[in-house]
């Protein structure tokens, strides 16, 4: 906003030579994005900034292969607060994607990435080379948990052939039973009662 707009007294920005900027932070799906493992240190990174140490190393590494990550800002003319908020959010990611193992991409540890790939395209990097390996690992993470999903619902059909077939092996030994019994009540019944004396007189 050029600052002509900003003390023209119609445009209502400033009371009393006074302008009230008001900023609201949200911390969405309540995961941390910040590395518990960043230790608080800060170092140069080619002039331009001090970022954390853990990932000075890795945007070292990029940025001698992408040189446009760093050639991208000098052509905006952007503050170095926005530099270092754009580098540290990409220093980020690198060390997630460098310390987290396939085994360990949780639903949780993929959503956590979500967020910083989110995050790190606010800053309008050229990022054409690391979005493959990102969407990657989060299309992997949707397969897994339709694996997942698929693999309990076996678990729950198997355990539910299991109750069958444990109810078919009780009902049939209750068969066996009912037949033993039906068999003696049948030779019971028959072979002991004497139709002539309940009659009173022989057959013919």
């Amino acid at each position: 906003m050029p600052l002509s707009e900003l003390r023209d007294p119609d445009k209502g920005y400033l009371v009393n030579d006074l302008c009230i900027v008001e900023v609201e932070v949200s911390v969405r799906n309540g995961i941390k994005i910040l590395d518990d493992q960043e230790s608080g240190e800060l170092l140069d990174f080619r002039g331009l900034v001090r970022i954390e140490r853990n990932f000075v190393p890795l945007l070292e590494e990029v940025c001698s292969s992408y040189p446009s990550l760093i050639e991208c800002f000098k052509k905006r003319s952007a503050s170095r607060t926005f530099v270092q908020c754009a580098f540290t959010a990409l220093g980020r990611l690198l060390h997630f994607l460098k310390t987290t193992k396939v085994k360990d991409a949780t639903p949780d540890a993929c959503k956590r990435l979500q967020l910083l790939w989110e995050e790190l395209e606010t800053f309008k990097f050229s990022l054409g080379w690391l979005e493959p390996h990102v969407q990657s690992v989060l299309v992997m993470n949707k397969r897994a948990g339709r694996v997942n999903r698929l693999r309990e619902d076996v678990d729950v059909l198997e355990n539910e052939i299991r109750r069958r077939r444990a109810m078919l092996a009780a009902s049939e030994a209750d068969l066996q039973v009912a037949k033993r019994d039906l068999a003696e009540a049948e030779e019971e019944c028959f072979n002991k009662i004497d139709m002539d004396s309940e009659l009173g007189y022989p057959l013919a």
